[in-house]
């Protein structure tokens, strides 16, 4: 499917809940394309709002699931010092996931999970740094 007609929040949604986490939600399938315009758009939501604490990518709804793709997008995501948070709609997915972790560039910050409140929570877990230093002026910890 030729997914280039459709705006932006057609094929994802994204959304800052009130406890400062960035809720991200394909639509459609990753492709290259659509990882790119994803990344650049939370890039550009986390440096106009400096409070977001994590990124919760929830792929419940994203099948078929391609890993290669969401490794790209975690990736580019890795870039902006926040730690994500990986919603799985079933086990076997996660444990997919966690079979390729080793494959990412910034792996501590990732965790899988298939349950949201469990995800939340790993996003609020200051050992998984959350508030990290992806805003210009934000004072840095001892």
């Amino acid at each position: 499917m030729n997914d280039s007609s459709l705006t932006p929040y057609e094929r994802f949604s994204l959304t800052i809940w009130p406890d400062d986490i960035c809720h991200l939600r394909p639509y459609l399938p990753l492709s290259a394309a659509l990882v790119e315009t994803i990344a650049a758009a939370v890039e550009e939501l986390v440096q106009h709002n400096p409070a977001v604490c994590g990124l919760l990518l929830d792929m419940r709804e994203s099948t078929p699931l391609s890993i290669v793709r969401l490794s790209e997008l975690l990736d580019r995501l890795g870039t902006l010092n926040l730690p994500i948070a990986v919603l799985f709609s079933e086990p076997r997915y996660q444990e997919t996931a966690t079979l390729l972790h080793h494959t990412l560039v910034r792996q501590p910050r990732v965790a899988y999970f298939t349950d949201l409140e469990t995800a939340r929570a790993y996003l609020h877990t200051p050992a998984n740094g959350n508030h990290a230093d992806h805003a210009p002026n934000k004072p840095h910890s001892p």
